[in-house]
């Protein structure tokens, strides 16, 4: 299957080859106002990309699930959500880094617990 071992030293599945691996979902109707951009989220031209979406209503994580990359996408996540956003995660049970951002921002984490695990999250702006 996709995947690879991440920054943290564990397999992550997130990890995708192609535009053949995202976005089908995606209507066409709303095809125009979507853009992949393949690479680190921490690239130029993906922080670019997310700058120029500002103000967004809502950010959802489900990329690299090593710490430093969690917390780098919320804080450039955070730094473009109008107030009433939402930022979102998958995984957030893999790291701290979900938790750690939501108090660092001094909002109250919420999390969908399935299977005994914290595997879903959402922080409001």
């Amino acid at each position: 299957g996709h995947g690879r071992v991440n920054a943290d030293g564990r397999w992550d599945g997130a990890h995708v080859d192609g535009a053949d691996d995202v976005g089908r979902e995606i209507p066409a109707y709303l095809r125009a106002r979507w853009r992949l951009v393949l690479g680190r989220s921490a690239d130029p031209e993906a922080v670019e990309a997310v700058r120029a979406w500002a103000p967004i209503d809502v950010f959802l994580h489900d990329s690299e699930h090593a710490y430093g990359t969690m917390r780098d996408e919320y804080a450039l996540a955070w730094s473009v959500l109008r107030p009433g956003g939402f930022l979102l995660s998958d995984d957030i049970d893999w790291t701290s880094a979900f938790d750690d951002f939501a108090r660092s921002v001094g909002r109250r984490p919420y999390a969908v617990v399935t299977a005994g695990r914290r595997a879903f999250g959402g922080v409001r702006k």
